[in-house]
């Protein structure tokens, strides 16, 4: 995984399907850009399939808060809530346990992008102050 929207994958048959494959020792290198999803529609669907028969109509309500995430974070909301449920040996899942998930993985992401940015603007100040 590079970053959050790109996976990586290597591949010792290289397909000249366009000068975007990089050669390495031992094979191929392609990256796949994954975009975050644009549409309630898509959100939704990849929900829906992420929960299968425990979908249930009200999980609806959660589908605008996904917009702008890749489908991996929508399967992880969705495996974590599974797991949960399964966990509690419940039979249903409420709309209160997946949005207890999206909001943990959120909060997981947003703690290291706010790692990330301290870290970054320390190297930064840490670089200024040597000078």
């Amino acid at each position: 995984m590079i970053g959050e929207h790109c996976l990586f994958r290597r591949q010792t048959t290289p397909k000249p399907l366009t000068n975007v494959f990089s050669s390495v020792r031992g094979g191929w290198i392609v990256i796949f850009i994954i975009p975050e999803t644009r549409a309630q529609t898509d959100a939704e669907q990849m929900l829906r399939q992420y929960l299968g028969s425990m979908w249930q109509d009200e999980h609806r309500a959660l589908v605008p808060q996904l917009i702008g995430y890749p489908g991996a974070f929508i399967r992880e909301v969705a495996v974590y809530a599974l797991t949960q449920c399964a966990y509690d040996d419940l039979t249903e899942l409420s709309l209160d346990m997946l949005e207890r998930s999206f909001n943990g993985l959120k909060e997981q992401l947003d703690a290291r992008d706010d790692f990330l940015t301290k870290r970054t603007n320390g190297v930064s100040e840490s670089a200024i102050h040597a000078n």
